[in-house]
């Protein structure tokens, strides 16, 4: 099966320990996460971003050649 660009829902819920999508992007915020919101109000992390803040990919992803990202700074 081939992985999508971002995180599942499912990802998500576990990364942030939490269901609603207001509180993911709080917890988000919170521990200077890059994500976009997509138009149904829901978080959205690149994978590739997600894998290198876990320390599984050496490089930081590029933001210029996907979606502009941001974090609540």
């Amino acid at each position: 099966s081939i992985k999508s660009t971002y995180l599942r829902k499912d990802e998500l819920i576990d990364l942030t320990d939490r269901q609603l999508p207001g509180k993911q992007i709080e917890w988000l915020k919170r521990n200077g996460w890059k994500f976009a919101i997509s138009a149904s109000g829901h978080p959205k992390v690149s994978r590739e971003y997600h894998d290198f803040r876990l320390g599984t990919m050496e490089n930081e992803p590029d933001d210029r050649k996907s979606l502009t990202f941001r974090t609540g700074q």
